[in-house]
C-alpha cells in the first residue's frame, strides 16, 4: 500500500490533466466509431427484413 501512495504522490497536476485529456479525446473518437458502426448494423438488419 505504501508503494502505491509514493507513486501517486509523484504525479503532478499537469500530468494528471494531460492524461485525463488524452483519455477523453480517445474515448470521444471511439464513441463516434461505435455509433456509426451501430447505425450501419441497424441499417443492414432492416435491409434483411425487406
Amino acid at each position: 500500500m505504501t508503494r502505491i501512495r509514493k507513486q501517486l504522490a509523484g504525479w503532478t497536476l499537469t500530468e494528471l490533466v494531460c492524461v485525463i485529456a488524452i483519455i477523453a479525446i480517445l474515448a470521444s473518437m471511439y464513441i463516434g466509431v461505435i455509433v456509426r458502426t451501430f447505425a450501419r448494423v441497424v441499417k443492414f438488419l432492416k435491409g434483411l427484413d425487406s
